[in-house]
Protein backbone atom coordinates (compact mmCIF):
# COMPACT_ATOMS: atom_id res chain seq x y z
CA UNK A 1 0.00 0.00 0.00
CA UNK A 2 2.68 2.41 0.33
CA UNK A 3 3.37 2.06 -3.46
CA UNK A 4 0.42 2.99 -4.23
CA UNK A 5 0.03 6.01 -1.35
CA UNK A 6 3.16 7.40 -2.70
CA UNK A 7 2.10 6.71 -6.73
CA UNK A 8 -1.07 8.39 -5.91
CA UNK A 9 0.17 11.08 -3.90
CA UNK A 10 3.36 12.05 -6.28
CA UNK A 11 0.93 11.84 -9.86
CA UNK A 12 -1.58 14.20 -8.39
CA UNK A 13 1.45 16.51 -7.28
CA UNK A 14 3.23 16.69 -10.05
CA UNK A 15 -0.19 17.09 -13.19
CA UNK A 16 0.28 20.62 -13.06
CA UNK A 17 3.90 20.39 -15.13
CA UNK A 18 3.64 21.65 -18.59
CA UNK A 19 -0.27 23.20 -18.29
CA UNK A 20 0.42 27.10 -19.52
CA UNK A 21 -1.73 29.71 -20.47
CA UNK A 22 -5.79 28.93 -20.52
CA UNK A 23 -4.90 25.17 -20.42
CA UNK A 24 -8.55 23.57 -18.56
CA UNK A 25 -5.30 21.63 -16.03
CA UNK A 26 -4.86 24.89 -14.25
CA UNK A 27 -8.63 26.75 -14.22
CA UNK A 28 -11.44 25.76 -11.58
CA UNK A 29 -13.07 23.21 -10.29
CA UNK A 30 -10.35 21.02 -11.40
CA UNK A 31 -7.79 22.70 -9.33
CA UNK A 32 -10.04 22.68 -6.20
CA UNK A 33 -10.67 19.00 -6.97
CA UNK A 34 -6.79 18.57 -7.03
CA UNK A 35 -5.72 19.64 -4.43
CA UNK A 36 -8.92 18.01 -2.39
CA UNK A 37 -8.01 14.88 -3.58
CA UNK A 38 -4.63 15.55 -2.81
CA UNK A 39 -5.89 16.14 0.76
CA UNK A 40 -7.65 13.61 1.68
CA UNK A 41 -4.96 10.97 -0.35
CA UNK A 42 -2.60 12.13 2.61
CA UNK A 43 -4.84 12.43 5.40
CA UNK A 44 -6.11 8.70 4.61
CA UNK A 45 -2.36 7.86 4.39
CA UNK A 46 -1.33 9.36 8.18
CA UNK A 47 -4.47 7.81 9.30
CA UNK A 48 -3.32 4.53 8.37
CA UNK A 49 0.25 5.66 9.86
CA UNK A 50 -1.43 6.52 13.04
CA UNK A 51 -2.84 3.21 13.76
CA UNK A 52 -0.06 1.04 12.87
CA UNK A 53 1.78 -0.94 15.38
CA UNK A 54 4.91 -2.56 14.84
CA UNK A 55 4.28 -5.28 17.21
CA UNK A 56 1.21 -6.44 15.51
CA UNK A 57 2.42 -9.89 15.92
CA UNK A 58 -1.33 -12.76 16.52
CA UNK A 59 -3.53 -13.17 14.03
CA UNK A 60 -5.72 -10.49 15.95
CA UNK A 61 -3.46 -7.59 15.69
CA UNK A 62 -2.36 -8.78 12.20
CA UNK A 63 -6.63 -8.21 11.15
CA UNK A 64 -6.49 -4.92 12.78
CA UNK A 65 -4.10 -3.82 10.53
CA UNK A 66 -5.47 -5.78 7.41
CA UNK A 67 -8.73 -4.21 8.01
CA UNK A 68 -6.87 -0.45 8.07
CA UNK A 69 -4.98 -1.24 5.14
CA UNK A 70 -7.90 -2.41 3.10
CA UNK A 71 -10.51 0.69 3.93
CA UNK A 72 -7.65 2.91 2.97
CA UNK A 73 -6.70 1.14 -0.02
CA UNK A 74 -10.50 1.39 -1.27
CA UNK A 75 -10.95 4.97 -0.58
CA UNK A 76 -7.35 5.60 -2.63
CA UNK A 77 -8.87 3.74 -5.46
CA UNK A 78 -12.15 5.92 -5.35
CA UNK A 79 -10.35 9.13 -5.31
CA UNK A 80 -7.81 8.15 -8.03
CA UNK A 81 -10.62 7.21 -10.21
CA UNK A 82 -12.79 10.37 -9.70
CA UNK A 83 -9.47 12.57 -10.24
CA UNK A 84 -9.07 10.79 -13.55
CA UNK A 85 -12.79 11.16 -14.58
CA UNK A 86 -12.56 14.46 -13.94
CA UNK A 87 -9.29 15.16 -15.94
CA UNK A 88 -11.01 13.29 -18.73
CA UNK A 89 -13.70 15.61 -18.57
CA UNK A 90 -12.26 18.87 -18.24
CA UNK A 91 -9.82 18.34 -21.49
CA UNK A 92 -7.04 18.45 -19.68
CA UNK A 93 -4.39 16.21 -21.51
CA UNK A 94 -1.94 16.58 -19.25
CA UNK A 95 -3.43 14.93 -16.01
CA UNK A 96 -5.72 12.90 -17.67
CA UNK A 97 -2.16 11.03 -19.20
CA UNK A 98 -0.60 10.88 -15.66
CA UNK A 99 -2.99 9.51 -13.97
CA UNK A 100 -5.18 7.68 -16.35
CA UNK A 101 -2.13 5.59 -17.85
CA UNK A 102 -0.95 5.14 -13.67
CA UNK A 103 -4.43 3.48 -13.19
CA UNK A 104 -4.66 1.87 -16.51
CA UNK A 105 -1.51 0.14 -15.51
CA UNK A 106 -1.85 -1.10 -12.40
CA UNK A 107 -4.96 -2.44 -13.54
CA UNK A 108 -7.41 -0.18 -11.61
CA UNK A 109 -10.98 0.39 -11.77
CA UNK A 110 -11.90 3.65 -14.01
CA UNK A 111 -15.63 3.86 -12.59
CA UNK A 112 -16.60 5.05 -9.26
CA UNK A 113 -18.85 2.07 -8.67
CA UNK A 114 -16.24 0.11 -8.22
CA UNK A 115 -14.01 0.97 -5.58
CA UNK A 116 -17.01 2.58 -4.05
CA UNK A 117 -18.32 -0.98 -3.66
CA UNK A 118 -15.01 -2.26 -1.95
CA UNK A 119 -14.99 0.59 0.14
CA UNK A 120 -19.03 -0.17 1.63
CA UNK A 121 -18.30 -3.54 1.99
CA UNK A 122 -15.67 -3.37 4.14
CA UNK A 123 -17.00 -0.94 6.25
CA UNK A 124 -20.22 -2.32 6.74
CA UNK A 125 -18.19 -5.63 7.94
CA UNK A 126 -16.40 -3.19 10.03
CA UNK A 127 -19.31 -1.92 11.91
CA UNK A 128 -20.61 -5.68 11.89
CA UNK A 129 -17.49 -6.60 13.43
CA UNK A 130 -17.48 -3.58 16.75
CA UNK A 131 -20.99 -4.71 17.19
CA UNK A 132 -20.14 -8.21 17.62
CA UNK A 133 -17.07 -6.96 20.11
CA UNK A 134 -19.84 -4.77 21.78
CA UNK A 135 -21.83 -7.56 22.63
CA UNK A 136 -19.07 -9.60 23.72
CA UNK A 137 -17.84 -7.31 25.69
CA UNK A 138 -21.23 -6.53 27.53
CA UNK A 139 -20.95 -10.67 28.07
CA UNK A 140 -18.45 -10.45 29.94
CA UNK A 141 -19.08 -7.08 32.00
CA UNK A 142 -19.21 -8.91 35.68
CA UNK A 143 -16.22 -10.44 35.13
CA UNK A 144 -14.01 -7.41 34.01
CA UNK A 145 -12.22 -5.53 36.39
CA UNK A 146 -13.16 -2.20 34.45
CA UNK A 147 -16.10 -1.91 31.92
CA UNK A 148 -15.30 -1.66 28.21
CA UNK A 149 -14.98 1.73 26.20
CA UNK A 150 -16.83 -0.26 22.80
CA UNK A 151 -20.05 0.05 24.42
CA UNK A 152 -19.96 3.57 24.35
CA UNK A 153 -19.89 3.99 21.12
CA UNK A 154 -22.52 2.52 19.77
CA UNK A 155 -23.35 5.63 18.55
CA UNK A 156 -20.42 6.56 16.50
CA UNK A 157 -20.80 3.41 14.90
CA UNK A 158 -24.60 3.98 13.97
CA UNK A 159 -23.61 7.01 12.49
CA UNK A 160 -21.25 5.28 10.67
CA UNK A 161 -23.95 2.31 9.28
CA UNK A 162 -26.46 5.26 8.52
CA UNK A 163 -24.31 7.63 6.36
CA UNK A 164 -23.39 4.16 4.63
CA UNK A 165 -27.01 3.61 3.53
CA UNK A 166 -27.63 6.73 2.72
CA UNK A 167 -25.21 7.42 0.43
CA UNK A 168 -25.84 3.68 -1.11
CA UNK A 169 -29.58 4.64 -1.25
CA UNK A 170 -28.86 8.07 -2.95
CA UNK A 171 -26.76 5.92 -5.59
CA UNK A 172 -23.98 8.92 -6.16
CA UNK A 173 -21.15 6.84 -7.54
CA UNK A 174 -24.04 5.31 -10.07
CA UNK A 175 -24.48 8.86 -10.76
CA UNK A 176 -21.17 10.15 -11.18
CA UNK A 177 -20.50 7.22 -13.62
CA UNK A 178 -23.37 8.43 -15.62
CA UNK A 179 -22.35 11.97 -16.19
CA UNK A 180 -18.43 11.09 -17.25
CA UNK A 181 -20.29 8.25 -19.43
CA UNK A 182 -22.19 10.93 -20.96
CA UNK A 183 -19.27 13.16 -21.33
CA UNK A 184 -17.08 10.41 -22.53
CA UNK A 185 -18.79 9.56 -25.47
CA UNK A 186 -19.67 13.47 -26.20
CA UNK A 187 -16.20 13.72 -26.62
CA UNK A 188 -15.60 10.87 -28.29
CA UNK A 189 -17.90 11.32 -30.81
CA UNK A 190 -16.23 14.96 -31.44
CA UNK A 191 -19.38 16.79 -30.47
CA UNK A 192 -18.51 20.28 -29.14
CA UNK A 193 -19.56 20.65 -25.55
CA UNK A 194 -19.64 24.60 -24.93
CA UNK A 195 -21.62 25.35 -22.09
CA UNK A 196 -22.82 22.01 -21.45
CA UNK A 197 -19.02 21.13 -21.13
CA UNK A 198 -18.69 23.51 -18.36
CA UNK A 199 -22.16 22.37 -16.66
CA UNK A 200 -21.33 18.64 -16.41
CA UNK A 201 -18.06 19.74 -15.17
CA UNK A 202 -19.75 21.86 -12.26
CA UNK A 203 -22.10 18.96 -11.70
CA UNK A 204 -19.37 16.53 -11.46
CA UNK A 205 -17.56 18.39 -9.34
CA UNK A 206 -19.75 19.29 -6.60
CA UNK A 207 -21.23 15.99 -6.41
CA UNK A 208 -18.18 14.19 -6.58
CA UNK A 209 -16.75 16.19 -4.07
CA UNK A 210 -20.42 15.59 -1.83
CA UNK A 211 -19.36 11.76 -2.53
CA UNK A 212 -15.77 11.89 -1.34
CA UNK A 213 -16.67 14.50 1.67
CA UNK A 214 -18.89 11.81 2.96
CA UNK A 215 -16.99 8.88 2.49
CA UNK A 216 -13.96 10.06 4.04
CA UNK A 217 -16.16 11.46 7.28
CA UNK A 218 -16.75 7.61 7.58
CA UNK A 219 -13.04 6.53 7.22
CA UNK A 220 -12.40 8.95 10.10
CA UNK A 221 -14.75 7.84 12.40
CA UNK A 222 -14.17 4.44 12.01
CA UNK A 223 -10.65 5.17 12.59
CA UNK A 224 -10.89 6.50 15.24
CA UNK A 225 -12.96 3.00 16.52
CA UNK A 226 -9.78 1.02 15.56
CA UNK A 227 -7.14 1.50 18.37
CA UNK A 228 -10.27 0.67 20.72
CA UNK A 229 -10.99 -2.22 18.87
CA UNK A 230 -7.47 -3.70 18.95
CA UNK A 231 -7.04 -2.58 22.67
CA UNK A 232 -10.24 -4.55 22.90
CA UNK A 233 -8.75 -7.81 21.27
CA UNK A 234 -5.63 -8.03 23.28
CA UNK A 235 -7.25 -7.98 26.66
CA UNK A 236 -7.02 -12.06 26.40
CA UNK A 237 -4.05 -14.08 24.81
CA UNK A 238 -4.30 -16.46 21.88
CA UNK A 239 -6.84 -16.53 19.10
CA UNK A 240 -9.57 -15.56 21.52
CA UNK A 241 -10.27 -12.19 20.06
CA UNK A 242 -12.49 -9.58 21.04
CA UNK A 243 -15.21 -9.89 18.42
CA UNK A 244 -17.28 -12.70 17.15
CA UNK A 245 -15.65 -15.50 14.95
CA UNK A 246 -19.08 -14.54 12.13
CA UNK A 247 -17.98 -11.10 10.63
CA UNK A 248 -14.33 -12.26 11.27
CA UNK A 249 -14.27 -14.79 9.11
CA UNK A 250 -16.35 -13.06 6.94
CA UNK A 251 -14.18 -10.10 6.38
CA UNK A 252 -11.68 -12.81 5.96
CA UNK A 253 -13.44 -14.22 3.00
CA UNK A 254 -13.77 -11.12 0.82
CA UNK A 255 -12.46 -10.99 -2.51
CA UNK A 256 -9.92 -8.88 -2.48
CA UNK A 257 -8.09 -10.60 0.47
CA UNK A 258 -4.60 -12.42 -1.20
CA UNK A 259 -5.00 -16.26 0.32
CA UNK A 260 -1.39 -15.91 1.54
CA UNK A 261 -2.35 -13.78 3.84
CA UNK A 262 -5.10 -15.08 4.99
CA UNK A 263 -2.76 -18.15 5.77
CA UNK A 264 -0.78 -16.09 7.42
CA UNK A 265 -2.93 -14.44 9.15
CA UNK A 266 -5.11 -17.56 10.78
CA UNK A 267 -1.95 -19.68 11.33
CA UNK A 268 0.66 -17.13 12.05
CA UNK A 269 3.05 -18.53 9.42
CA UNK A 270 5.87 -16.90 10.62
CA UNK A 271 6.14 -18.62 13.70
CA UNK A 272 6.16 -22.18 11.71
CA UNK A 273 9.19 -20.89 10.36
CA UNK A 274 10.84 -20.38 13.50
CA UNK A 275 13.86 -22.84 13.90
CA UNK A 276 13.10 -25.57 16.62
CA UNK A 277 16.97 -25.80 17.88
CA UNK A 278 18.81 -23.86 20.47
CA UNK A 279 21.72 -24.43 18.53
CA UNK A 280 22.27 -20.69 16.00
CA UNK A 281 24.85 -18.79 14.14
CA UNK A 282 23.69 -15.77 15.66
CA UNK A 283 25.44 -17.37 19.14
CA UNK A 284 28.64 -16.66 17.81
CA UNK A 285 27.78 -13.22 16.85
CA UNK A 286 30.31 -11.33 18.68
CA UNK A 287 28.37 -8.10 19.86
CA UNK A 288 26.83 -10.83 22.15
CA UNK A 289 30.33 -11.65 23.79
CA UNK A 290 31.58 -7.89 23.86
CA UNK A 291 34.08 -7.83 26.32
CA UNK A 292 34.73 -6.08 29.96
CA UNK A 293 33.38 -2.73 29.16
CA UNK A 294 35.60 0.34 30.74
CA UNK A 295 31.72 1.66 31.80
CA UNK A 296 29.05 -0.56 32.65
CA UNK A 297 25.69 -0.62 30.51
CA UNK A 298 21.70 -0.43 31.58
CA UNK A 299 20.62 -3.51 30.88
CA UNK A 300 16.67 -4.99 30.05
CA UNK A 301 16.10 -5.37 34.16
CA UNK A 302 17.24 -2.18 35.38
CA UNK A 303 20.41 -3.71 36.22
CA UNK A 304 24.09 -2.28 35.52
CA UNK A 305 26.08 -5.05 34.03
CA UNK A 306 29.68 -4.91 32.92
CA UNK A 307 29.56 -8.24 30.48
CA UNK A 308 27.75 -8.98 27.62
CA UNK A 309 24.58 -7.41 25.90
CA UNK A 310 20.99 -6.17 27.43
CA UNK A 311 18.05 -8.20 26.49
CA UNK A 312 16.34 -5.67 24.71
CA UNK A 313 19.81 -5.34 22.13
CA UNK A 314 19.75 -9.29 21.82
CA UNK A 315 16.02 -9.64 20.76
CA UNK A 316 16.70 -6.76 18.31
CA UNK A 317 19.85 -8.79 16.90
CA UNK A 318 17.38 -12.10 16.98
CA UNK A 319 14.84 -9.79 14.88
CA UNK A 320 17.18 -7.99 12.30
CA UNK A 321 18.92 -11.93 11.52
CA UNK A 322 14.82 -12.51 10.19
CA UNK A 323 13.46 -14.15 12.55
CA UNK A 324 10.73 -12.24 13.82
CA UNK A 325 9.33 -11.15 17.33
CA UNK A 326 6.38 -11.60 18.96
CA UNK A 327 6.98 -9.32 21.38
CA UNK A 328 5.55 -11.54 24.14
CA UNK A 329 6.90 -13.04 27.34
CA UNK A 330 6.66 -15.73 29.86
CA UNK A 331 7.69 -14.58 33.16
CA UNK A 332 7.65 -17.42 36.09
CA UNK A 333 7.33 -15.77 39.89
CA UNK A 334 6.23 -17.03 43.04
CA UNK A 335 2.90 -16.43 44.46
CA UNK A 336 3.90 -14.24 47.33
CA UNK A 337 4.67 -11.82 44.15
CA UNK A 338 1.08 -11.39 43.07
CA UNK A 339 0.09 -8.01 43.14
CA UNK A 340 3.39 -6.49 44.07
CA UNK A 341 4.44 -4.61 40.74
CA UNK A 342 8.08 -3.99 40.97
CA UNK A 343 9.62 -1.02 38.99
CA UNK A 344 12.15 -1.70 36.06
CA UNK A 345 14.36 -0.16 38.22
CA UNK A 346 13.77 -2.04 41.29
CA UNK A 347 13.83 -5.85 39.41
CA UNK A 348 17.63 -6.29 39.95
CA UNK A 349 19.34 -9.11 42.64
CA UNK A 350 16.72 -11.53 43.91
CA UNK A 351 14.12 -9.77 42.17
CA UNK A 352 15.86 -9.78 38.90
CA UNK A 353 13.07 -10.11 35.74
CA UNK A 354 13.95 -8.79 32.79
CA UNK A 355 10.08 -8.90 31.32
CA UNK A 356 9.17 -6.09 33.91
CA UNK A 357 11.49 -3.87 31.58
CA UNK A 358 10.31 -5.03 28.32
CA UNK A 359 6.72 -4.53 29.89
CA UNK A 360 7.23 -0.95 30.64
CA UNK A 361 8.27 -1.03 26.73
CA UNK A 362 4.45 -1.99 25.35
CA UNK A 363 5.52 -5.78 25.65
CA UNK A 364 2.89 -8.43 27.11
CA UNK A 365 2.66 -11.48 27.89
CA UNK A 366 1.62 -14.17 30.60
CA UNK A 367 2.73 -14.10 34.08
CA UNK A 368 2.89 -17.25 35.82
CA UNK A 369 2.60 -17.26 39.73
CA UNK A 370 4.29 -20.59 41.30
CA UNK A 371 3.36 -21.51 44.82
CA UNK A 372 6.83 -24.00 46.07
CA UNK A 373 5.21 -25.25 49.08
CA UNK A 374 4.30 -29.10 48.46
CA UNK A 375 0.78 -29.13 50.67
CA UNK A 376 -0.59 -25.60 50.20
CA UNK A 377 -3.46 -24.50 52.01
CA UNK A 378 -5.67 -24.37 48.22
CA UNK A 379 -5.12 -27.24 45.82
CA UNK A 380 -4.28 -24.98 43.38
CA UNK A 381 -0.37 -24.03 42.79
CA UNK A 382 -0.27 -22.18 40.10
CA UNK A 383 -2.31 -19.47 38.46
CA UNK A 384 -1.75 -17.73 35.39
CA UNK A 385 -1.98 -13.64 34.47
CA UNK A 386 -2.70 -12.53 31.04
CA UNK A 387 -0.81 -8.81 30.49
CA UNK A 388 -1.86 -7.48 27.26
CA UNK A 389 0.47 -5.85 24.78
CA UNK A 390 0.38 -2.01 24.43
CA UNK A 391 -1.51 -0.97 21.03
CA UNK A 392 0.35 2.72 20.16
CA UNK A 393 1.09 3.47 23.66
CA UNK A 394 -1.66 2.49 25.18
CA UNK A 395 -3.00 -0.47 26.81
CA UNK A 396 -6.04 -2.61 27.76
CA UNK A 397 -7.05 -2.15 31.55
CA UNK A 398 -7.98 -6.40 31.91
CA UNK A 399 -4.99 -8.20 33.57
CA UNK A 400 -7.41 -11.46 33.53
CA UNK A 401 -6.30 -14.13 36.00
CA UNK A 402 -7.10 -17.58 36.09
CA UNK A 403 -6.06 -21.63 37.85
CA UNK A 404 -3.66 -23.77 36.00
CA UNK A 405 -2.14 -26.94 36.48
CA UNK A 406 1.47 -27.10 37.43
CA UNK A 407 1.57 -31.14 36.78
CA UNK A 408 1.94 -31.23 33.65
CA UNK A 409 2.27 -27.58 33.34
CA UNK A 410 -0.37 -25.46 31.71
CA UNK A 411 1.91 -24.50 28.92
CA UNK A 412 1.20 -20.34 27.65
CA UNK A 413 -1.37 -19.51 24.52
CA UNK A 414 1.06 -17.52 22.85
CA UNK A 415 4.83 -17.79 21.26
CA UNK A 416 7.10 -16.02 23.10
CA UNK A 417 10.20 -14.21 23.10
CA UNK A 418 11.77 -14.41 26.22
CA UNK A 419 11.60 -17.00 28.82
CA UNK A 420 12.22 -15.92 32.44
CA UNK A 421 12.51 -17.74 36.09
CA UNK A 422 12.45 -16.07 39.29
CA UNK A 423 14.50 -17.50 41.76
CA UNK A 424 12.21 -17.84 44.38
CA UNK A 425 9.79 -19.50 42.12
CA UNK A 426 12.26 -22.74 41.53
CA UNK A 427 15.65 -24.13 40.21
CA UNK A 428 16.46 -25.65 36.76
CA UNK A 429 14.09 -28.77 37.66
CA UNK A 430 11.11 -26.48 37.10
CA UNK A 431 13.16 -24.71 33.92
CA UNK A 432 12.99 -28.39 32.58
CA UNK A 433 9.11 -28.71 32.97
CA UNK A 434 8.72 -24.94 31.45
CA UNK A 435 10.49 -24.88 28.03
CA UNK A 436 9.30 -28.19 27.79
CA UNK A 437 5.65 -27.70 28.20
CA UNK A 438 4.81 -27.19 24.58
CA UNK A 439 6.50 -26.38 20.97
CA UNK A 440 5.46 -22.61 21.00
CA UNK A 441 7.72 -22.44 24.68
CA UNK A 442 10.32 -22.82 22.35
CA UNK A 443 12.07 -18.81 23.43
CA UNK A 444 14.10 -16.90 22.06
CA UNK A 445 16.10 -16.13 25.17
CA UNK A 446 16.17 -18.01 28.45
CA UNK A 447 16.51 -16.49 31.65
CA UNK A 448 17.75 -19.38 34.56
CA UNK A 449 18.85 -18.53 37.61
CA UNK A 450 22.08 -20.65 38.93
CA UNK A 451 24.47 -21.20 41.94
CA UNK A 452 27.34 -19.29 41.66
CA UNK A 453 29.36 -21.15 43.44
CA UNK A 454 29.81 -23.90 41.11
CA UNK A 455 32.03 -23.41 38.22
CA UNK A 456 31.82 -25.62 35.81
CA UNK A 457 32.41 -28.71 35.32
CA UNK A 458 30.66 -29.20 38.41
CA UNK A 459 27.60 -30.58 37.59
CA UNK A 460 24.17 -29.79 40.75
CA UNK A 461 20.53 -29.47 40.82
CA UNK A 462 19.64 -29.63 44.37
CA UNK A 463 16.18 -30.56 45.51
CA UNK A 464 14.35 -27.27 45.43
CA UNK A 465 11.11 -28.07 46.91
CA UNK A 466 12.98 -29.74 50.06
CA UNK A 467 15.18 -26.65 50.22
CA UNK A 468 11.77 -24.01 50.25
CA UNK A 469 10.04 -26.51 53.06
CA UNK A 470 13.40 -26.12 54.84
CA UNK A 471 13.94 -22.26 54.38
CA UNK A 472 10.70 -21.79 55.66
CA UNK A 473 11.21 -23.55 58.76
CA UNK A 474 14.10 -21.69 59.25
CA UNK A 475 12.38 -18.63 58.81
CA UNK A 476 9.84 -19.22 61.07
CA UNK A 477 11.80 -20.14 64.01
CA UNK A 478 13.61 -16.80 63.38
CA UNK A 479 11.00 -14.86 62.85
CA UNK A 480 9.33 -16.36 66.14
CA UNK A 481 12.89 -15.27 68.15
CA UNK A 482 12.19 -11.57 66.86
CA UNK A 483 15.95 -12.22 64.85
CA UNK A 484 15.10 -11.88 61.38
CA UNK A 485 16.99 -8.68 60.97
CA UNK A 486 18.67 -6.95 58.35
CA UNK A 487 21.52 -9.74 58.05
CA UNK A 488 19.68 -12.78 58.55
CA UNK A 489 17.51 -10.80 55.36
CA UNK A 490 19.99 -10.55 53.09
CA UNK A 491 21.60 -14.85 54.19
CA UNK A 492 17.67 -15.48 53.20
CA UNK A 493 18.22 -14.16 49.61
CA UNK A 494 22.05 -16.18 49.06
CA UNK A 495 19.89 -19.07 50.20
CA UNK A 496 17.88 -18.83 47.17
CA UNK A 497 20.62 -18.71 44.94
CA UNK A 498 22.45 -21.93 46.61
CA UNK A 499 19.67 -24.30 46.11
CA UNK A 500 19.77 -23.80 41.87
CA UNK A 501 21.39 -25.31 39.79
CA UNK A 502 25.11 -25.12 38.48
CA UNK A 503 25.46 -23.36 35.42
CA UNK A 504 26.74 -26.79 33.85
CA UNK A 505 23.98 -28.81 35.02
CA UNK A 506 21.61 -25.86 33.59
CA UNK A 507 23.43 -25.85 30.20
CA UNK A 508 23.59 -29.78 29.86
CA UNK A 509 19.52 -29.83 30.38
CA UNK A 510 18.88 -26.84 28.15
CA UNK A 511 21.32 -27.71 25.25
CA UNK A 512 19.44 -30.99 23.60
CA UNK A 513 16.28 -29.18 23.91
Amino acid sequence: MTVRCAGIILGIALLPVGCLGNDPCVEDPLQRVRAEVLNYAMDAVERVHDVMEPRADNSGDRFILLMARDIVDAFLHLLEAFYTQMCLLSGCAACALEVGLAAVGEGRASTMAEPYRQMDDRLVIFTELFDSAVVMAEEEEERRRSPSPLPGKRDTVANIRSDLATVRQEGLAYKLDRVFARAAVAAHSGQALGEGADRQLMEASMLGQNFVATLHAQLAEAFNLLPQLALEGRHLPGLQGGWGLGPYFKYLNHDSTARLELIALLRGERHAAWPFARSSALCSRPELHAPIADQPHHDASGTFSWNGAPAYDLLKIIERSGRPLSYTYWTVRTATQFGKEIPCEAAVGLLFDPARCLDEQGWGGSVYFVNPDPQPREKERLYVQWRPRAWKSERSLENPLWKAYLDPITPPSEPMDILSLSPLAGNCELLRTLVTADSMTMARLVYAPINPVLPPPIQAEPNFTKFWVDHRNWSRVLHKAGTLDGARLLESGQRYFLAQCSLESTYRMLKPI
